[in-house]
């Protein structure tokens, strides 16, 4: 199956221009970044992979990551093969859940550039993690060279408890550990898509994004959002037949304008990149070091439930020694199946409700929550509360469904992670918890099945750490 070159006509001037040679196109001023290890690989002649996890606004065939890979098979010569995720069926996700035939996109005499674009209109950035969908999307792509996180808009809703970003910074962290923990030492970029026309709905997103870009710098951030806004938000930059907020940039074949802008800002990151080795640390691998969470790893369990913790609502647990529902690298010989109540069970839970030694650990401190939980396909998406006082007063970070995605009966390992809680000096709040919920919802839920809970970490510092060990 194969389509004529794509339609880029790239400009003269502007970041998608190609230079008249290579040594040209290398002249600016370079930096280490994720697309360093590709731009060896490419420039050496090699054949490569690209992966790119991307909502909507990365689906279309006038869109930036096509555009991005055409500029990529110019540059080099290359033949562009781009496999796009088949899920999408045009107006609603009822496709298979694999890669579509690959189509090529360029035609080259050099080598291959395979493009790998797990694309799902209205989901999330952990949704092809999904356990229904990570062994095709994820599980059966070669090892990407680069790995691009272009997500956000579907998530916006997370809350911002006393004006704090910790649960929106959270939800990146969670896709960097994953991928990570998938491919380890992998390149990754993560962009700040754009901001929605006609209100700024998406800011808390983009302050998010580039919070954890931040402090972490084996992260290459690419600052799409930037130039929307430096162009004024100007209404070429978007769909005309999109409704209010309108987040979609221009992207068919009468406007591609934003489109082409979201493929500059990545084309230029690559031309900046210097050909040299770059690794994305696996935040999962760090080691936890002191958890102020006590019995995080749930080893001490002698009663009903493990020390320290307590039923709500009709919420029990057991130990589940099945090692399809032990995550790998725990180093554990179970994990905790959390069942609901029979009837109304969408209140039950097992809380870890703070003593004061916990409360004073935190005290002053900022510090980042991570609980590693499991989805059943029978059962809604798992759901966490951490509730301390931050920002001058006491605050809840919750939230789950924002990993998984928004379709019914998703399952597989999520890290659920609030990401810099700053908690106020002198906390003696006793209201202060740590809870899992494994069916929150606004009724009942309509079964009584499990989810599973393999760890709980609260550590100090702005970058989770997991302590998973990967085997050999």
């Amino acid at each position: 199956m194969q389509f004529a070159n794509l339609p880029l006509i790239l400009p003269q001037n502007g970041p998608l221009a190609l230079s008249a040679s290579e040594a040209d196109v290398f002249s600016v001023n370079q930096v280490s970044s994720a697309f360093g290890p590709l731009k060896t690989k490419l420039g050496a002649g090699q054949n490569v992979n690209i992966f790119a996890n991307t909502d909507s606004t990365g689906y279309s065939e006038y869109g930036p990551y096509y555009k991005f890979a055409v500029a990529l098979g110019e540059l080099y010569n290359a033949t562009v093969i781009m496999h796009r995720w088949a899920e999408w069926g045009g107006s609603s996700a009822n496709g298979p859940k694999d890669y579509a035939a690959p189509v090529v996109i360029r035609n080259g005499t050099s080598q291959t550039i395979d493009f790998w674009l797990a694309a799902l209109p209205g989901q999330v950035a952990g949704c092809m993690f999904e356990a229904s969908r990570k062994p095709t999307a994820i599980d059966a792509i070669p090892r990407p060279d680069v790995a691009i996180t272009h997500h956000g808009h579907n998530m916006s809703s997370f809350e911002t408890p006393g004006n704090d970003l910790a649960i929106g910074r959270g939800l990146f962290w969670s896709i960097i550990g994953l991928i990570s923990w998938q491919w380890k030492d992998v390149p990754q970029v993560i962009t700040t898509q754009n901001p929605w026309r006609d209100n700024a709905g998406y800011d808390k997103v983009y302050n998010a994004i580039v919070g954890v870009a931040q402090v972490f710098p084996s992260l290459t951030l690419v600052d799409t959002y930037k130039l929307y806004i430096d162009a004024g938000k100007a209404p070429i930059l978007y769909r005309t037949n999109d409704v209010s907020p309108v987040y979609h940039p221009s992207d068919t074949q009468g406007n591609d304008e934003g489109a082409r802008l979201a493929a500059g800002a990545l084309m230029a990151s690559f031309r900046k990149a210097k050909r040299a080795a770059f690794s994305t640390v696996s935040w999962m691998e760090l080691p936890i070091g002191t958890n102020l969470f006590v019995n995080g790893d749930l080893s001490n369990w002698s009663g009903a439930l493990t020390a320290n913790s307590s039923a709500v609502s009709g919420g029990s647990a057991a130990k589940d020694t099945d090692p399809a529902n032990i995550h790998p690298g725990a180093g554990a010989a179970y994990s905790a199946k959390v069942k609901p109540a029979d009837a109304n069970g969408h209140f039950s839970s097992i809380s870890n409700s703070f003593d004061a030694t916990e409360r004073a650990s935190m005290s002053g401190k900022t510090v980042t929550a991570i609980m590693l939980a499991k989805a059943n396909p029978l059962q809604r998406v798992p759901f966490t509360s951490f509730v301390t006082r931050a920002n001058n007063g006491l605050r809840t970070y919750s939230g789950g469904a924002l990993m998984w995605g928004t379709l019914s009966g998703a399952g597989g390992w999520m890290p659920i992670t609030y990401g810099g809680i700053p908690c106020d000096a002198g906390n003696t709040d006793a209201n202060s918890s740590y809870k899992f919920v494994p069916a929150f919802g606004a009724s009942a839920p309509p079964t009584a099945d499990v989810a599973w809970l393999q760890r709980c970490v609260v550590i100090e510092g702005l970058v989770p750490r997991l302590g998973l060990v990967r085997s050999a």
